[in-house]
């Protein structure tokens, strides 16, 4: 399939590499962190508004339809079975 997520991905790390993306921790300075922080919308010492990620839970079975300790997990809401 044309544009798969392979293609996608490796596309989206090629894109990383010549950006040089950085992390928030990285920056030297405070001005350096504010300048980033402004353009993402946080400006005034507001960074205890920048919402946390919450991450959404999914039931979930083996690929064999049991629950056990089995390392094989589907999940039954976004993967096909």
């Amino acid at each position: 399939m044309p544009g798969g997520p392979a293609k996608r991905l490796a596309k989206f790390a090629k894109d990383c590499k010549e950006k040089r993306l950085r992390p928030f921790s990285s920056y030297k300075t405070k001005k350096d962190l504010s300048e980033v922080l402004r353009k993402y919308g946080v400006e005034d010492e507001r960074i205890t508004y920048i919402l946390q990620f919450v991450p959404k839970t999914h039931p979930m079975i083996t690929t064999r339809g049991e629950a056990t300790s089995n390392s094989h997990w589907v999940c039954t809401e976004c993967c096909a079975m």
